[in-house]
């Protein structure tokens, strides 16, 4: 959001349904990237799931292309489900009510699991890790209460914790409805960007969410999960003898 218009977009065309000048998306094998250009903001996104961690990246870098500077608030956002698909579809507020929530500030994330139903579960752990190079952060804040998010008669297009100006909450622990959200507070100068990257990762013990975090808080490691994740797609084209125009053709039909 620019805090001097009130503007508020997102890095693809969903959730806030805002058209730009410019709004393209490439597939690619590994990788899929967003472009969108309005007047004074250039927002680029590039996804991509490590083949060594159970772990996607997003991310997003935002270009002033304004002749001044730009007070901005950037909100990552994800809702937590941590069941199988069949059991959130059947009863999902049922299902919500055994996910807990834990800020990390240290480690800039949310880390989410669910409270087990018997001794011999183990429940799955969650993280939700956004973080800033390019610019200086000002302010960081958290949420994982989803009404206290969106608010009453809302939607994503437009989230209460989003268009009111100021920090989240800061909620967690055991919520109604488990989210996990964090906002940060930048300044950018003309033709400065900021890039920010959000990575949610998932495991079996709270462990080796801690490990993941700290691993994926190098940007060397980042950027080798950018060029795995091709290396990875150029091996399994070779493997099934396809040629890169084959593969989009595949994905196509």
């Amino acid at each position: 959001k620019d805090l001097s218009t009130k503007e508020l977009w997102s890095n693809t065309y969903q959730p806030t349904q805002k058209k730009f000048a410019v709004d393209e998306t490439i597939f690619s094998q590994g990788h899929v990237e967003f472009r969108r250009v309005n007047n004074d903001f250039e927002t680029k996104t590039d996804i991509v799931v490590s083949p060594e961690d159970d772990i996607s990246i997003r991310r997003i870098k935002i270009t002033n292309r304004s002749n001044v500077s730009k007070a901005l608030e950037v909100t990552g956002y994800t809702e937590i489900v941590l069941a199988p698909q069949a059991a959130d579809e059947a009863h999902p507020a049922f299902s919500n009510l055994f996910v807990q929530t834990r800020i990390s500030e240290k480690a800039k994330s949310i880390l989410c699991t669910r409270r087990a139903r018997s001794k011999n579960e183990q429940p799955p752990w969650m993280f939700f890790m956004m973080d800033l190079t390019g610019a200086e952060k000002e302010e960081v804040s958290y949420e994982s209460d989803r009404m206290r998010f969106i608010g009453r008669t809302r939607s994503l297009a437009s989230p209460l914790a989003v268009a009111k100006d100021g920090p989240l909450s800061g909620t967690d622990g055991s919520v109604l409805d488990p989210v996990a959200a964090i906002k940060y507070k930048i300044t950018l100068k003309p033709r400065q960007t900021a890039t920010f990257e959000i990575i949610t990762g998932i495991t079996d013990t709270e462990e080796k969410c801690t490990h993941l975090i700290d691993k994926y808080d190098d940007l060397h490691i980042k950027n080798r999960a950018f060029e795995l994740s091709w290396t990875h797609s150029q091996v399994l084209l070779r493997q099934i003898n396809a040629s890169e125009s084959e593969a989009q053709l595949f994905n196509s039909m």
